[in-house]
């Protein structure tokens, strides 16, 4: 099932990226944004119409109200100070340290509060001494980095390096998201399959490293064939260790866990993106500036050759980063994945039995 929600993920980000070349070649670009707000208003609909209600056996007093005001405290003020990093200040300047220093002091107090006062906290610090929710938060992780800095600077490779449109250097994200779309649902049956799925972690893991080694190879006489082989294997391995992650927790972890452990997969997996984006725009900003970076999506400003030499490096640290996640996977300590439809059966009667069929 997860390999279908994320196939169905997949199936979007094809669509989307020459669709979104399209518009910007032929209308502008904010037209990218405006075209959401009809697609959001169907998706409201589908789930006021669509989504059944469940009444939950919970209260108000169960959530960790103090828990979510400290974390959003101390997790946006690291994110401005990443940001901020990513887009042409040093990572030494106050605009910078400043707020990370401040958001790391208000995850301290954001841990205390866990661990000392929340009778049912948002982050149960106790889970990642599970082997598998603590691997599978790396990789969950690593792998949206290696997402993020894919999607986000191919197309800059594609525009400025080989010298593609907007609308076909879309086109050319395809291989990555098919991988996402085709790859995730076999993915989910080959871990129900396979007697040792641990495996699949660390061949999803190389994928990944692979494709971004190739992509710190390529230059303006490369050709198209190397950057698509190299996003096929990153969107395969993607698309195998998105469900994985998310599966294997579910597994691994109480039942009464469920929700907080796979909101925390989807925790890191969206963290990642700005660390992505802080980490790797860093590293353009020193090559080129953030001048050199708006220049070459307009039509100039830095030569093929200076803006190759730049991908290179970025997209290596991309792969040493992801290179974590791949040493992590071979840490995996399998479980068997856990039947829903045997844990409902299982589940005792009364609001508990409800809670869990929901």
């Amino acid at each position: 099932m997860q390999g279908l929600f994320f196939g169905v993920a997949g199936l979007s980000m094809v669509i989307g990226p020459p669709l979104g070349g399209f518009i910007t070649d032929s209308w502008s670009w904010r037209w990218v944004f405006y075209i959401n707000v009809p697609l959001a208003v169907v998706t409201i609909l589908a789930v006021v119409i669509g989504v059944p209600f469940v009444r939950s056996g919970a209260s108000w007093r169960d959530i960790d109200f103090a828990g979510v005001v400290t974390l959003i405290a101390g997790v946006v003020p690291v994110l401005i100070g990443l940001t901020l990093a990513g887009n042409g200040h040093a990572w030494t300047s106050a605009a910078v340290l400043g707020p990370i220093i401040a958001g790391a002091l208000l995850l301290v107090v954001f841990f205390f509060v866990e661990t000392r006062s929340a009778r049912n906290p948002v982050v149960p610090f106790a889970l990642f001494k599970t082997n598998q929710f603590a691997v599978m938060a790396v990789i969950a992780f690593f792998s949206a980095f290696a997402m993020m800095g894919t999607t986000f600077y191919v197309p800059l490779l594609y525009q400025g390096v080989l010298g593609v449109t907007a609308t076909h250097s879309g086109t050319l994200l395809i291989p990555l998201t098919l991988g996402l779309m085709v790859v995730g649902p076999l993915a989910g049956k080959a871990m129900t399959a396979l007697p040792h799925y641990r495996i699949l972690a660390v061949a999803a893991m190389a994928a990944i490293v692979a494709g971004l080694l190739m992509l710190s190879t390529i230059g303006p006489h490369s050709g198209q064939g190397v950057p698509i082989i190299a996003m096929a294997l990153i969107g395969i391995g993607i698309g195998i260790a998105f469900p994985m992650a998310t599966a294997v927790v579910q597994s691994a972890i109480p039942m009464s866990q469920m929700g907080v452990g796979t909101s925390q997969i989807q925790f890191w997996r969206m963290f990642a993106g700005p660390v992505a984006l802080a980490i790797l725009g860093s590293i353009m900003t020193a090559q080129i500036g953030v001048a050199g970076q708006a220049g070459v999506l307009g039509g100039g400003g830095v030569s093929p050759a200076k803006l190759a030499d730049a991908l290179h490096g970025l997209f290596l640290t991309c792969a040493i980063a992801v290179a974590i996640g791949l040493v992590a996977s071979f840490f995996l300590k399998e479980v068997p994945l856990r039947d829903m439809s045997m844990a409902k059966k299982k589940a005792p009667a009364g609001r508990g039995a409800k809670t869990a069929a929901a």
